[in-house]
C-alpha cells in the first residue's frame, strides 16, 4: 500500500458526478492529464463497497 508522500503525489479523482453523466467532460479531462502525466491515480465515489474491495485484496480476511 502507498505511504502518505505517494498519495500526495497522485491526483484523486472524484468520479460521483460520472453516473449522471453530469461531469463527463471535466472528469475525463482529469483522467486524461492523471494518465499521461503520472500515470497512476485514486478514484472516490466509486460506489465500490468497501467490503468488496477488502474481499479482493485480502482473500480469506
Amino acid at each position: 500500500m502507498p505511504d502518505q508522500a505517494q498519495r500526495q503525489t497522485l491526483p484523486v479523482i472524484d468520479i460521483a458526478g460520472l453516473h449522471e453523466g453530469a461531469k463527463l467532460v471535466e472528469i475525463a479531462a482529469e483522467i486524461l492529464a492523471a494518465c499521461t502525466g503520472p500515470g497512476f491515480f485514486y478514484i472516490r465515489n466509486h460506489g465500490v463497497p468497501d467490503a468488496a474491495i477488502a474481499a479482493r485484496l485480502y482473500p480469506g480476511a
